[in-house]
């Protein structure tokens, strides 16, 4: 079975965001892969108002400054296009986000998508 979110930000964890991708995972490789977003892909969730998060079953704080938000644009040629979930692998859409400064507010929460 594949999932599919697209949004227009997604951080990962510690090292920067990528902006309008669609990262899809694979349960059966168990494997995260992230493409730019050109078009309306089929059998997608669009997540508004908010921003995807990429990260490690560690990481269980998101607060204002929290450090997992690092304000730098990556190029997805930065990045690899597959990511195996033993690296990161949860995957949460954070909203409200401050779009602006890229970090959390004081009424950040988060979902669990994967």
């Amino acid at each position: 079975m594949i999932q599919k979110w697209a949004a227009s930000l997604l951080f990962i964890e510690n090292r920067g965001w990528v902006r309008q991708v669609v990262i899809t995972f694979d349960i059966k490789d168990n494997v995260f892969t992230i493409t730019p977003f050109k078009q309306e892909p089929p059998f997608t969730k669009w997540l508004h108002s908010g921003v995807l998060l990429l990260c490690s079953k560690e990481s269980k704080i998101i607060k204002v400054g929290d450090s997992l938000f690092i304000d730098e644009e990556l190029n997805l040629s930065q990045i690899q296009k597959e990511i195996f979930s033993a690296d990161y692998s949860e995957l949460y859409f954070c909203t409200p986000f401050n779009i602006v400064d890229k970090e959390p507010v004081c009424e950040t929460q988060r979902k669990l998508l994967h």
